[in-house]
Formats: structure tokens, C-alpha cells, sequence
């Protein structure tokens, strides 16, 4: 039969084994949203490494269009006409005076 003290160490490495279990849905969950916050900013880090390109290409395209939204996003998002030479965004809701 085991000592008193085997069996109270025993106890000790249960209690620490079951915390370490307890553990592992939570460290999981942390990982997949850290991988996809790295996604999401490695999107982010593309756009704004093509978006020189973008500007280079903005007067270029045939109608008017949001500048922040296809700078900044690549959208080609319409602006509407809201009077006195004001446009609207129709995506982000920007209002130019041109």
C-alpha cells in the first residue's frame, strides 16, 4: 500500500493533469482567433502594399467612383450626386464637394 504522502502527491498531479485538460479547448480557441486575426491582417498588408497601384490606375476608371473605397479597399463603389456638386459613397457613405 502506498504512503500517505505518495497518495497526497498522487491527488496533486490528478488536480494538476485535470487543469492542464481544462486547458486545451480555450488554448485552441486562442490560436484559431490569433490565425485569424494574421489572415485578416495579412489581407490588410496586401491592400495597402497595392494600393500605390490603385492610385496610379484611379482617373482611369470610367465613372465616378469612391476614392477611400477603391484606394483603401479596392471597391468600386458609385458616388451619387446629392446637389450642389456633392457626391455620396454609396458603400462607406463619404461625402466629397467637388
Amino acid at each position: 500500500m502506498r504512503g500517505s504522502y505518495e497518495v497526497q502527491l498522487v491527488a496533486y498531479a490528478m488536480k494538476a493533469l485535470e487543469e492542464a485538460q481544462a486547458s486545451i479547448v480555450p488554448l485552441q480557441k486562442q490560436i484559431q482567433d490569433a490565425e485569424r486575426r494574421k489572415l485578416a491582417a495579412e489581407a490588410e498588408l496586401q491592400l495597402a502594399r497595392t494600393a500605390q497601384t490603385r492610385f496610379d490606375a484611379f482617373g482611369q476608371e470610367p465613372d465616378r467612383i469612391c476614392p477611400s473605397c477603391y484606394i483603401e479597399r479596392e471597391i468600386r463603389s458609385t458616388l451619387e450626386g446629392i446637389g450642389d456638386h456633392r457626391f455620396k459613397c454609396i458603400t462607406c457613405e463619404s461625402v466629397f464637394d467637388l
